[in-house]
Formats: C-alpha cells, sequence, structure tokens
C-alpha cells in the first residue's frame, strides 16, 4: 500500500512540479490529489453498501464525514511527505530510475484511478434501477 501511495503522490507531484505551477506547493497539491481519491473511493463505497444494505446513503452527517476524512487524509500525506523531505527524495529517485513515466502518462494513470470509482458507483446504479 505504502508503494502505490508513494507512486500515486510522485505521479501527481512531477506533473505539477514540471509543469512549473508557481502559484501552490507540489507537495499540497499532489497530498489534495491524494485527498480527493480517498474520497471518491469512499462515496463510491458508500453508495455501493448503501444500495446493497438498503440505508440512506445521502445522510448529511456520513456524507460531512467522508468528506472531512478526505481533508484528514490529505494533511496526513502532506506532512508525510514534508517531514524529512520525502518528497524531494522521491522525486530525485524518479528521475534517476530507468523506467520513469513522463508526467503526462503518470498523471494519466492518477486520474484513472480516480475515475474508476465513479465508473464502478455509476455501473452499480445503472444495474439497480
Amino acid at each position: 500500500m505504502k508503494k502505490m501511495l508513494n507512486k500515486i503522490f510522485l505521479y501527481a507531484y512531477v506533473w505539477h512540479y514540471e509543469k512549473k505551477f508557481t502559484h501552490s506547493d507540489p507537495v499540497l497539491m499532489a497530498s489534495m490529489i491524494i485527498g480527493l481519491l480517498t474520497a471518491l473511493w469512499l462515496f463510491a463505497i458508500n453508495c455501493f453498501f448503501s444500495i446493497l444494505l438498503h440505508y440512506n446513503s445521502k445522510s448529511i452527517y456520513l456524507l460531512l464525514i467522508i468528506t472531512l476524512s478526505s481533508f484528514i487524509v490529505a494533511g496526513i500525506v502532506n506532512n508525510y511527505f514534508i517531514e524529512k523531505n520525502r518528497a524531494v527524495d522521491l522525486y530525485r529517485e524518479y528521475k534517476s530510475s530507468s523506467n520513469a513515466l513522463s508526467p503526462e502518462k503518470g498523471i494519466l494513470i492518477v486520474f484513472c484511478l480516480m475515475l474508476v470509482p465513479l465508473i464502478l458507483l455509476s455501473l452499480v446504479i445503472i444495474m439497480n434501477s
């Protein structure tokens, strides 16, 4: 799991860092992408189990908990990679490796991971109706 988290973070970090977006921190942006990814997966799991177990998935408390947990995950990931300069170390390791993906291919993988729960959720909703 840690290796996958590192790859997702690295692809988002490299894409943001190499595009030279000067108004924001690449570590923060990569952390927010991971937080958003967490929220999307939690929303999909919530909706799937609400259909399976027949409970109200639109409860404001449940949606608020999922949203807050995504911010908490983003903050934890941000602190983890800022501490001891882990983001810079990962970036150096990425640049020195021979099988480094281009930033566009890497961020495409991250966006595909973000779309998977939405696609699965739409299939479940279509099959249920």
